[in-house]
């Protein structure tokens, strides 16, 4: 049978119950990310209980078929007392994710994961495996030449996989610190470099250079831009909902000239702005050949993404304004801390401020009069 385990108080229900039958607790039990419990009869009146963590119900159903196939050829006991090792994780954690049905996140973790497992084996048990096991893994990325970025995602793909496989154990990834990032540096614009950009997209397509000139105007991430429905859209008062990172529904604001024209983009027979003539649907990896096209032509030889854009499109607001809560409410932040990456200011507007202060402290040297004497 199966049973569900409540958050709150940890009890267990029946898989099919919506509340918590604890009189105490009566707590709403969640429809997804749910840890699962299987009771299963080893015996004469004898009961045991076997916990498979956030998995799918057609998973656990299948768990425990076969946990009652072993018991019926006397093979249990041997199975159930074995030691998880990182395998059974990962293993697991890639069920889960072919489930979620998306793609690429599922292929960047597996890529992660196998990574993890070329380093300590398949067969490492899990008890065994300790935070220098990590460190030495993440170490051994950065000798590698991989960014902060990509290697704070392997660290981050090893925890989410642990988390689910056996939530009930203590993660040693989450006791490995994140590697500093920094890519503010190379992933800020120009102003000439954007009108080159906006110049090389409009002369490659009419799609790509409407979802830049978006998310310049609104600092919204790629995915977020690329799903942007018509529903959502209102022009009357110059803003549109969009469904942001988490899922969670935000209103961003939009000037008149970027709220024409999404008024002015034909419709396409989709409840979305923007869609692929291959396959009908929002793009998600199809722009990328006619991005990197729009670099070359805009002479951006250095690494930017399309995800840069928002960067820089935050870092002309703090330019403009000199002000993180107007930045955070910008991107959307919901901690100030996140925005407090954005803290700097460009050269030329430091060599403003300079001219400034030299004309306010030394008038007359600037008027060419000669205020001392």
């Amino acid at each position: 049978m199966l049973y569900q385990r409540c958050p709150s108080c940890r009890q267990y229900s029946p898989i099919a119950a919506s509340t918590c039958p604890n009189s105490k607790c009566q707590s709403p039990l969640p429809r997804t990310r749910r840890v699962i419990v299987i009771r299963f009869r080893t015996g004469p009146k004898l009961w045991a209980w076997k916990t498979l963590g956030r998995v799918s119900i057609e998973y656990a159903q299948k768990k425990l078929f076969e946990i009652q196939e072993a018991i019926a050829e006397d093979r249990y006991e041997v199975e159930a007392t074995r030691t998880p090792t990182w395998g059974d994780i990962t293993e697991r954690f890639i069920v889960h994710l072919e489930a979620r049905q998306n793609r690429r996140y599922e292929k960047a973790t597996h890529l992660f994961l196998s990574r993890m497992t070329e380093a300590w084996g398949a067969d490492h048990v899990v008890t065994k495996l300790h935070i220098l096991n990590i460190q030495e893994f993440i170490d051994g990325l950065l000798r590698l030449g991989l960014k902060p970025s990509t290697t704070n995602r392997h660290l981050a793909a090893g925890r989410a996989a642990w988390n689910y496989a056996l939530p009930d154990v203590p993660n040693p990834f989450s006791r490995v610190k994140a590697i500093p990032e920094n890519n503010l540096q190379t992933e800020d614009l120009s102003d000439d470099e954007r009108n080159r950009l906006l110049e090389a997209a409009a002369a490659i397509s009419e799609t790509l250079y409407q979802m830049v000139v978006v998310a310049l105007a609104t600092g919204l991430r790629r995915q977020e831009v690329a799903f942007m429905r018509r529903d959502g859209f209102d022009f009357e008062r110059r803003c549109v909902d969009v469904t942001v990172k988490g899922g969670a529904t935000r209103t961003v604001l939009l000037g008149p000239n970027v709220a024409v024209m999404l008024l002015a983009i034909p419709d396409n027979g989709t409840p979305f702005f923007w869609v692929s003539n291959r396959t009908g649907q929002p793009y998600r990896e199809g722009l990328r050949r006619t991005w990197e096209k729009a670099k070359r032509l805009a002479g951006i030889t250095r690494p930017f993404r399309f995800h840069g854009l928002r960067h820089a499109a935050a870092c002309e607001v703090y330019a403009q304004t000199g002000s993180l809560k107007a930045v955070k409410e910008f991107l959307g932040h919901a901690q100030i801390q996140t925005t407090e990456r954005y803290a700097h200011v460009r050269s030329e507007t430091m060599r403003g401020i300079a001219d400034v202060m030299d004309g306010i402290v030394l008038p007359g040297v600037l008027g060419g009069g000669g205020a001392h004497k």
